[in-house]
């Protein structure tokens, strides 16, 4: 597996970047490669990512989740990766939405690309609204059973 990182600077505090990033139903709205998102459970979303001209579908599951802080996600089906999302407040109405991913060494370039266009979109959605559309606030944590398989644990916040 090959790591990329990407980081985007957004004038908007940190917990409207992470209450906007938690829409996923919302992505296609700013990264155009991604066709349909559905968040089916907390845990789950499913979608149509176009690869090159190649259109592949997906599952993640959110394996961890911190409000304000950092999204976790790895494959269930589709295109193999592993993500990590993380905020951080640069002052009261700045902030840094920085992605780090894990995906075949074959898959580097492109989905260093796809990263960036995702990220400055991301950026030129967030900024235009100037106020997320939504927001999930529950955390998810995950937890081992004795097979060694992870069981995501859904915790909710308080409403915003």
């Amino acid at each position: 597996m090959s790591s990329i990182q990407h980081s985007v600077e957004v004038d908007v505090p940190v917990a409207t970047a992470y209450n906007q990033w938690t829409q996923f139903e919302t992505f296609p709205h700013f990264a155009d490669f991604l066709h349909q998102v559905l968040q089916r459970t907390d845990t789950q979303v499913h979608g149509t990512i176009d690869v090159e001209g190649r259109q592949h579908v997906f599952e993640i599951d959110l394996v961890e989740q911190r409000p304000d802080e950092r999204i976790v996600w790895q494959t269930a089906h589709g295109p193999e990766h592993r993500a990590v999302v993380t905020f951080d407040a640069l002052d009261d109405r700045h902030s840094r939405v920085t992605v780090g991913t894990s995906v075949p060494e074959a898959a580097r370039e492109t989905a260093g690309r796809l990263v960036e266009r995702g990220l400055a979109g991301f950026k030129r959605y967030v900024e235009s609204r100037g106020r997320e559309s939504g927001a999930w606030r529950g955390s998810i944590t995950s937890s081992s059973t004795p097979g060694g398989t992870a069981l995501p644990r859904v915790s909710y916040g308080p409403p915003r």
